[in-house]
């Protein structure tokens, strides 16, 4: 979970180098892998197997010396040294699958760090889209044109001649984040929404889904103004009924059409008084099933079985006059508690980078920080960490405090399997990490 409309990756971009330029013309699925020791005991024993019809050979692995470099603490993070055996270049995009791995791209070469080794796939990709039930990783090309799967062993792609379309810029994050993660079906099936589709994988080829084919319907507003539909989230739920969220921030304001799922059978939610219409930019399945979403501005929750309940928010305080707006974002604490992140209206515009964070705790809201948000994550407890334009907040409860200042204005932060916090910022190539009681 992410805040969608976060802006900081151009620094990021900026800040590390070329991606996408730099590359050279290698299919996705044109694979060698180098396993790359870092200062480990474990062996480097992972090859990558490429994928028929274009076999490559596997290189060896090779030990790769790098000076020891750092840099200060960002309050309680300290800099991790991971990058030390990397050789693929400036990095991009990274996610931390669950098995712990750590995957970045990199301007020559997509990496995985596991168990002290750095295996090096030389892969053309732009972002990584997720990993699913399966444990294979998905990439995907930022123009859209294919994808990328490595399930353990063996580089596949996926072009046109298995079912993929070409599906336009896709990014992950940006103000303008326009691809889901991925989700696994009860079937075994992958899921994976971009901003004008749905895409389902069954394990040989791909299926495209219009908003249409799912039961969203344009508006007379959209009709009048020329939107496009909009796809921002796909979630599965406890009954294993797959959700699907659209919005578009465009000309007047934003707008939507709901929600709709799908419950194995047919799509579900055209006549629902709650996602038939609205903006949904994030929706997320709790711990007991239940379905959160922002709708519009207000706060819905659907238990399975049993139907939607309203979360009704307070009057914004202050006179400087902003309206309610819309919600952007909501992560998970513990079971009877969220955040949720508005980005609020003033005059004509509700896309100023301006956020609002809430803690709604048993159905009580409470201002928690107003500032510019880049990235949040929460611990599944009552606590968690902001990134902000002006710095790292520490969240515990509904108070917020500063942990670091501008040096760590613009960072991305996530949260590891083992509990353990990883983050970046635009300013140095690199990570620093976090493993504090209760994190």
């Amino acid at each position: 979970m992410t805040i969608k409309r976060w802006w900081g990756l151009a620094v990021l971009l900026v800040g590390w180098g070329c991606l996408v330029a730099c590359r050279g013309p290698v299919a996705p699925w044109d694979s060698t892998a180098t396993a790359v020791p870092q200062a480990s005991p474990v062996p480097a024993t992972a090859t990558a197997t490429p994928a028929a019809p274009h076999p490559t050979a596997t290189t060896a692995p090779t030990a790769v010396a790098s000076p020891a470099t750092g840099h200060d603490p960002l309050g309680p993070f300290a800099w991790n040294p991971i990058l030390e055996g990397w050789t693929g270049g400036a990095i991009g995009h990274w996610d931390l699958a669950p098995d712990g791995a750590l995957w970045v791209v990199g301007e020559t070469s997509v990496g995985r760090f596991h168990a002290g080794v750095w295996t090096l796939y030389p892969v053309t990709a732009d972002l990584i889209l997720g990993f699913d039930a399966l444990g294979r990783t998905w990439l995907a090309a930022e123009d859209g044109a294919s994808v990328a799967m490595w399930d353990g062993a063996t580089w596949t792609g996926y072009e046109a001649a298995s079912g993929w379309r070409a599906a336009g810029s896709l990014r992950k994050l940006g103000w303008y984040a326009n691809v889901s993660d991925v989700v696994t079906d009860a079937r075994g099936q992958l899921w994976l929404a971009t901003w004008q589709d749905v895409r389902i994988f069954d394990g040989v080829g791909w299926r495209v889904l219009s908003p249409e084919e799912m039961g969203f319907t344009p508006s007379e507003e959209m009709l009048e103004y020329g939107f496009d539909f909009s796809l921002t989230e796909i979630a599965l739920d406890s009954a294993g009924d797959v959700w699907v969220a659209d919005c578009a921030w465009m000309g007047p304001g934003p707008m939507g059409q709901g929600a709709r799922w799908f419950d194995g059978e047919v799509w579900k939610g055209q006549d629902s008084p709650v996602v038939a219409t609205g903006c949904i930019e994030d929706i997320e399945v709790d711990v007991s099933g239940r379905v959160w979403a922002g709708v519009d501005g207000e706060l819905w929750r659907y238990t399975p079985g049993e139907g939607w309940e309203q979360f009704p928010h307070p009057a914004l305080a202050g006179d400087d006059g902003l309206r309610w707006g819309w919600i952007v974002d909501i992560a998970l604490g513990d079971p009877d508690t969220v955040w949720v992140t508005l980005s609020p209206c003033g005059g004509a515009s509700c896309d100023s980078g301006r956020h609002l964070v809430y803690r709604v705790h048993a159905g009580a809201w409470a201002p928690v920080l107003d500032t510019e948000l880049t990235d949040l994550v929460f611990t599944g407890s009552d606590a968690g960490w902001l990134c902000a334009l002006d710095g790292l907040y520490r969240v515990v409860g509904q108070s917020a405090e500063k942990a670091a200042g501008e040096e760590a204005g613009g960072c991305r932060i996530a949260r590891g399997p083992d509990g353990r916090i990883w983050l970046t910022v635009p300013r140095a190539p690199g990570f620093w990490t976090w493993a504090g009681a209760g994190n």
